[in-house]
C-alpha cells in the first residue's frame, strides 16, 4: 500500500489539536512500588512524571490529550481531576498559592482515556487513538523521556515542522552501550540537527546500528500512520512497533529527524529518575545544601 498521497491539503494547514501520551507500561524496573502505583505517578521531588508531560503539551497550546493506559490506571486520570476537598481546605487555611497550584493542575488540558488491555506495543497504542484523532496531525509524548532545556522538547519539534510537511521524530545522540536499548535511525543530514530519515531500526546491536542517533520520545505524526500501523506485523517481543510503522511510510512520505537541544534523561529507570531529581533540585538552594552535604560524606 502507498500511504504518502492522502490529505496533503489538510497537512498544509498544520495545527496540532491533539497529543497522545502512551502510559500502559507495567513499570517493572521500579518494582515493588509499581505493584500499586503507576510508574508515571512516581515523583521527581514532588511532581509526578506525568505532570511534566502534560505541562509540556499544554505549554505549546494543545488542549486535548489522550492517555493510552492499562485498565487499572484510573488513578492517573484522577490526578488531573478537580479536588474540591483539598482546595477547600487550602482556602480555609489561607494557603492561597498552594490552592491556586492545585486548581491549575486540573485545568491544564482536556484529558480523555483509551485502554490498552494487552501489552501489544507502542504502535498498537497509537493505532487505538484513531477514533479520537481523526485526520489531524498529532503529537506523541512518551513521559519517560525528559529534556531539560529552556525550550521544551515538544516546542522544538513543532518549531522544526513549520517549513516542512511530513512525519517528525525527535532524536538525541547516545553512547555505544545505549544503542542496543534504543530505536536508531539512518538518514541524510539536511542541515544542522535536521535529518531526512531513510530507515529506523529497533534496538540494533552496536555492530548493526546505522548511526548513534536515537529516537527520543517525541513525534509529530499524520493520519497516514494509522493505515501503516494496520499493515505492520508484530516485531521484537511480539509487539507492534511504531518504528516499523514509520518505516512503511518512508517510501511514500517525508520523515524527518530533529536532534533536540538540552539534556535528555530517561526516567523510565531508577538511575535516570535519580539524575532527574538531582537536576530538579538545582534551583532550590536548601535542597542543594542537603545534596552537597550527603555527597561530601559519601
Amino acid at each position: 500500500m502507498f500511504w504518502g498521497t492522502r490529505l496533503k491539503v489538510m497537512i498544509k494547514n498544520f495545527k496540532l489539536k491533539y497529543a497522545v501520551v502512551p502510559i500502559a507500561g507495567l513499570g517493572t524496573r521500579f518494582l515493588p512500588v509499581t505493584r500499586t502505583v503507576p510508574k508515571v505517578l512516581l515523583p521527581i521531588i514532588n511532581t509526578p512524571v506525568i505532570e511534566f508531560a502534560v505541562r509540556e503539551i499544554a505549554g505549546i497550546g494543545v488542549e486535548n490529550i489522550v492517555f493510552v493506559m492499562g485498565p487499572d490506571m484510573e488513578i492517573v486520570k484522577d490526578y488531573f481531576k478537580p479536588n474540591t476537598k483539598l482546595t477547600g481546605h487550602l482556602e480555609r487555611s489561607n494557603q492561597t498559592e498552594l490552592q491556586k497550584q492545585q486548581v491549575d493542575i486540573s485545568e491544564l488540558a482536556d484529558i480523555s482515556v483509551i485502554y490498552q488491555n494487552e501489552p501489544r506495543g507502542l504502535g498498537d497504542a497509537i493505532l487505538l487513538t484513531q477514533k479520537f484523532i481523526g485526520y489531524d496531525p498529532f503529537l506523541v509524548v512518551l513521559p519517560d523521556d525528559l529534556v531539560f532545556h529552556e525550550t521544551s522538547a515538544s516546542q522544538q519539534l513543532v518549531d522544526s515542522r513549520k517549513n516542512n510537511d511530513g512525519t517528525f521524530v525527535a532524536l538525541t545522540p547516545v553512547q555505544n552501550n545505549e544503542i542496543p536499548k534504543k530505536g536508531i535511525i539512518s538518514g541524510h543530514q539536511l542541515k544542522q540537527n535536521f535529518y531526512k530519515i531513510t530507515h529506523m531500526v529497533e534496538k540494533p546491536s552496536i555492530k548493526e546500528a546505522p548511526s548513534n542517533l536515537s529516537i527520543l520520545g517525541r513525534y509529530i505524526l499524520t493520519n497516514e500512520i494509522f493505515d501503516a500501523l494496520r499493515d505492520t506485523k508484530p516485531g521484537k517481543g511480539g509487539e507492534i512497533q511504531l518504528t516499523d510503522g514509520i518505516n512503511l511510510l518512508i517510501t511514500g512520505t517525508d520523515v524527518y529527524g530533529v536532534v533536540l537541544d538540552g539534556h535528555h534523561i530517561d526516567v523510565g529507570n531508577p538511575s535516570g529518575m535519580m539524575e532527574a531529581m538531582l537536576r530538579a533540585t538545582k534551583p532550590d538552594s536548601e535542597m542543594g545544601k542537603i545534596i552537597k552535604s550527603v555527597v561530601s560524606k559519601w
